[in-house]
């Protein structure tokens, strides 16, 4: 996350010192525009108190005796997790083996 506000922040400066932004014209002005949506994004993700740490808590919590329906969810929940690249594949395979244990 870290890089990528990094990049953001370079691609902006450099837009404003090269005069990319007024020679563009209207894709300077959007290039820029993306640079700082980016930027906000990120340090909103950053500031989120309720960040993975806290998804993988609560998965944690809620290893129970459950359905079969509630377990199914937990695990497309997971893969989501793992797809959207919010958890490693280590973390992945630790959560996935404590829901398929609590069947």
């Amino acid at each position: 996350m870290l890089l990528i506000l990094v990049i953001a922040i370079g691609m902006f400066i450099a837009a404003l010192s090269s005069g990319v932004i007024e020679e563009a014209g209207i894709f300077g002005f959007v290039w820029a525009g993306s640079c700082i949506a980016i930027i906000i994004f990120i340090i909103t993700l950053a500031r989120d108190k309720k960040g993975v740490i806290a998804t993988i808590s609560e998965i944690d919590e809620q290893i129970t005796s459950e359905s079969p329906y509630d377990i199914e969810q937990r695990l497309k929940k997971l893969d989501v997790l793992l797809k959207n690249n919010s958890i490693s594949q280590e973390e992945y395979k630790n959560q996935r083996k404590k829901i398929v244990e609590s069947i």
